[in-house]
């Protein structure tokens, strides 16, 4: 089936299957970006940009270097300070 398929699209069996994966793992990665696209801005909606990003650095940083979660919320955040979504 392998060489069938290489051999109607004038490939090595190999060059195939190369291309055939790298090909899944470029659309997987596009359907991540897009899934987490979609989140973001469903966050933005309700809180403030700057927020949101302060946020996604203190996650990121808090997993590179954790330190006490008691002055964290129960999302991992410290509580917002003055936002409020008109």
């Amino acid at each position: 089936m392998i060489k069938q398929a290489a051999a109607a699209q004038g490939q090595k069996p190999g060059d195939f299957i190369g291309r055939t994966v790298v090909a899944a793992m470029e659309r997987d990665e596009w359907g991540r970006t897009r899934q987490l696209t979609a989140q973001l801005q469903g966050l933005i909606v309700h809180h403030a940009p700057e927020d949101v990003l302060a946020c996604a650095a203190r996650i990121l940083l808090d997993r590179r270097h954790p330190t006490s979660p008691l002055s964290r919320d129960a999302d991992g955040c410290r509580p917002n300070r003055s936002h409020v979504t008109p």
